[in-house]
């Protein structure tokens, strides 16, 4: 029976460990693509308008992610919503990984990936949620059933710092060169694409 209650959660688990992944891992990319430290200058200098766009745009994905793909599922079944909302976010991580151009151009594209970032990882708070109690059969567990899947969040928070550091120790190379801080937010961003694809 408990082995049966830790598959029934997987999916949910590994989703709510996503939604907290590319939250983190998206505002540390953004945070190295701005950054002059490393080069004596930004890898791209931020443009005005996207200073406040940036961060924001992702929470405002989410907003229309939690109210569209709950609703989502309640029309086309959970199991399929959740499949959409894997797609958004899979877009949504390797949009930005393979933003391209001048500064004007790579904070658009960021911002455009974040905020598809956001539509899939908000769809997945109503649809893991459902998920995990639909997967407790046992009325009086289904309360630490779900509190059991969206722990997972609490690891896809730390997992970001510590991808992150690895990247900064391993690709060090002896001068400072832009392809460093570029293959690093590049990487961060598309790794928020695993566990939707281990899901999907």
């Amino acid at each position: 029976e408990e082995r049966e209650r830790a598959a029934n959660n997987f999916v949910p688990a590994v989703g709510n460990f996503s939604v907290q992944y590319n939250f983190t891992s998206a505002s540390i990319a953004v945070q190295i693509l701005g950054d002059d430290a490393y080069l004596g200058h930004p890898l791209k200098k931020e443009p005005p308008w996207s200073k406040d766009l940036t961060l924001a745009s992702v929470f405002l994905g989410a907003m229309i992610g939690m109210l569209a793909m709950g609703r989502l599922g309640d029309a086309i079944g959970r199991v399929r919503a959740m499949k959409v909302t894997l797609v958004f976010t899979v877009l949504g991580a390797l949009i930005p990984a393979c933003a391209f151009g001048g500064d004007q151009s790579v904070y658009a594209i960021v911002c455009f990936g974040r905020f598809v970032l956001g539509v899939g990882v908000g769809g997945i708070y109503p649809l893991s949620a459902v998920s995990s109690a639909e997967g407790c059969l046992a009325h009086a567990s289904r309360a630490r059933h779900i509190g059991e899947a969206f722990f997972f969040q609490t690891l896809g928070q730390l997992t970001p710092y510590l991808v992150a550091m690895l990247l900064l120790a391993v690709i060090k190379p002896a001068a400072p060169a832009e392809w460093v801080p570029e293959l690093q937010l590049r990487l961060l961003f598309a790794l928020g694409a695993v566990p939707a694809f281990v899901v999907f």
